[in-house]
């Protein structure tokens, strides 16, 4: 009896620390709410943004749905991801960094950007990103008026296609108001996430259930001794 009791304990263990890794992307639309709209977690077209594998995006509000005021879109940013350093001529962006740390350059500046923090690129100026060593950066971009939306639904089949051809998404860019100028070599200014041990909070996580059920089993055998 009590290795079943233990058992499920362990598999309750188990499956409260799995269910955020196999949660699926709900594809739904957006709630018309009396003409303002409500999107829940998970809503949204998800499209390949960058070249590096994995690198996808999810748009969560787009141009036709904001009267044309701006375009969302948010996504988790792979270690070692990022654009290309560039200029944009028809909006402006702005980031929002959800988890992690990301290292930017915005003009002639390179800082790092950790949770929490706000970034706004303005039209007409270079900027780039990357995840240094970030294992769940995610990050959500506002771009003013909307139209991106446009130029990322035309290069996300550029970068599917195998082999990729950079010069054919360079021009897709040119073509939405967009310079590119290759990546940045990136300098070293120590935008290290400090790391949480989450094989350490397991393991808490069974220790104490251990004890529990270890517990549990003390018990019954002490009812045994005096039935």
């Amino acid at each position: 009896m009590f290795h079943v009791i233990l058992a499920v304990g362990f598999s309750f263990v188990y499956i409260i620390h799995s269910v955020p890794c196999v949660m699926a992307l709900d594809q739904e639309q957006p709630i018309d709410i009396n003409g303002s709209l409500f999107v829940k977690p998970g809503v949204g077209k998800t499209f390949r943004a960058l070249h590096f594998p994995n690198a996808t995006r999810t748009f969560k509000l787009r141009g036709n749905q904001t009267n044309n005021l701006f375009t969302l879109i948010e996504g988790k940013i792979q270690i070692g991801e990022g654009p290309k350093l560039h200029v944009h001529h028809n909006e402006d962006e702005t980031f929002r960094v959800i988890r992690g740390q990301l290292q930017f350059i915005i003009g002639n500046e390179t800082f790092c950007a950790p949770t929490g923090s706000v970034v706004y690129g303005r039209r007409g100026i270079n900027m780039s990103f990357i995840n240094v060593d970030s294992p769940d950066a995610y990050i959500e971009f506002l771009f003013s008026p909307s139209g991106i939306e446009h130029y990322f639904d035309e290069v996300s089949v550029v970068y599917t296609t195998v082999p990729y051809n950079a010069s054919e998404a360079d021009a897709v860019a040119n073509k939405y108001g967009m310079d590119m100028f290759g990546f940045p070599n990136w300098k070293d200014i120590g935008c290290i996430t400090p790391k949480t041990n989450d094989a350490a909070c397991i393991s808490v996580s069974f220790l104490f259930m251990f004890c529990i059920f270890s517990t549990l089993f003390m018990f019954m055998n002490i009812i045994k001794i005096f039935e």
